[in-house]
């Protein structure tokens, strides 16, 4: 069986000419901590203060072993997973939990600032949120890995605090090889490559059979490449592994498009900023779509998960009803600098405006089976040549 290092570095697609420094400094770690309890918990803690105390902190978008090394540090995937790895390597079996929108200090403070918002917006003369304010809350729900330790006690690993997580909206308990299945999962979010994408999702569930996140971004994956025979699997599936929660209830609208859903996530998650704009977009009522808009965006810029530019992409039409088309494409056409070279953007640019630069942009940007039907769809409407 291999070691618990190696899993690791496999999972996190280490080069081969890299494997050996990587494990070099992963051992020069072992080799200067200090002695560590038998006990599991006290020896994770003793774990994470030696990390912390020697540089290691939070990194938002650090999860592969090459990189948590690297920059010194992780985000909630990472550095569970490289604790784990070191409490394997150490003779420990580390266990762990995944859970949706734990309680932390990050999302009350999320709840602080959302009620705010619903405070100061003014109703009838509401702002959108242009630019990007203070992106350090989510206002989505995430799945966060914690370690299972000492008969059930949930320790948060991101901190340098030692308190268990206790609220939730969902919990699962994984072992090492399933915690891994998530590190697929990341990396084939990051894959602009169709293939690539599909082998890294294979991969994953080949160490986490019932991992509904990955069977999510198969659905995603496969509505962009139009295959309906794996897009129907992986939503039997799907809904096989769903937990009760506002990420998989969510998932649920986004697939059928069923206001149940929708209607549910934002009971179990007000906050959630990608709920509150479809929630806005399906209003018949002007004031309260307007409202929803701006209470989404103002969400949108605080988020350091959330893309404020892909808001008013996905929304943009009808947004330029409700707020005014040039000031729209005006707020679009501040983001270009971010979204060139995006097919829904330049196509939406196009759309607002007739500009046919954007639509040239637009083809040039194609990357999938479903941006090319849809450029085909506007050629034909538009009559364009």
């Amino acid at each position: 069986m291999k070691s618990h290092l190696n899993q690791y570095i496999e999972a996190s697609g280490v080069r081969q000419d890299q494997v050996s420094q990587i494990r070099s400094s992963f051992e020069d770690i072992i080799r200067k901590m200090p002695n560590i309890s038998i006990d599991p918990l006290e020896a994770t803690i003793q774990i994470k203060k030696f990390l912390f105390r020697n540089g290691f902190s939070y990194q938002l978008s650090t999860f592969n072993i090459q990189d948590v090394l690297s920059k010194q540090g992780g985000n909630c995937l990472g550095l569970p997973v490289f604790i784990g790895t070191i409490m394997g390597e150490l003779g420990f079996n580390p266990k762990y939990r995944i859970v949706v929108n734990p309680a932390d200090e990050r999302y009350k403070g999320e709840c602080i600032l959302f009620n705010s918002f619903n405070e100061e917006i003014p109703y009838h003369t509401p702002e959108l949120a242009t630019e990007y304010k203070y992106p350090y809350y989510f206002f989505a729900p995430l799945e966060h890995l914690v370690l299972d330790v000492d008969g059930g006690l949930l320790l948060e690993t991101t901190t340098e605090e030692h308190e268990p997580t206790i609220g939730k909206e969902s919990s699962e308990q994984l072992s090492f090889e399933e915690a891994l299945s998530c590190i697929y999962k990341d990396r084939a979010v990051n894959s602009k490559d169709n293939q690539e994408r599909r082998s890294l999702i294979q991969k994953g569930l080949e160490l986490w059979k019932n991992n509904s996140q990955l069977y999510s971004l198969l659905i995603r994956n496969e509505l962009l490449t139009l295959d309906d025979k794996i897009y129907e699997e992986a939503l039997r599936d799907y809904d096989r592994t769903r937990r009760n929660d506002s990420l998989h209830s969510f998932d649920l609208f986004c697939f059928t498009g069923d206001k149940r859903f929708l209607e549910e996530t934002l009971r179990r998650y007000p906050s959630h900023a990608q709920a509150i704009a479809a929630d806005a977009n399906l209003s018949q009522d002007s004031n309260e779509a307007r409202f929803g808009f701006a209470l989404a965006s103002q969400c949108y810029a605080n988020s350091a998960i959330l893309d404020l530019g892909n808001f008013y992409t996905m929304y943009a039409e009808r947004l330029a009803q409700l707020f005014g088309k040039e000031r729209i494409v005006s707020v679009l056409r501040s983001f270009y600098d971010e979204k060139v070279g995006d097919f829904n953007y330049h196509l939406t640019l196009y759309k607002l405006t007739g500009d046919l630069n954007q639509f040239g942009e637009a083809e040039e940007a194609i990357e999938t089976p479903y941006d090319q039907d849809l450029f085909e769809e506007y050629l034909k409407i538009n009559k364009i040549k």
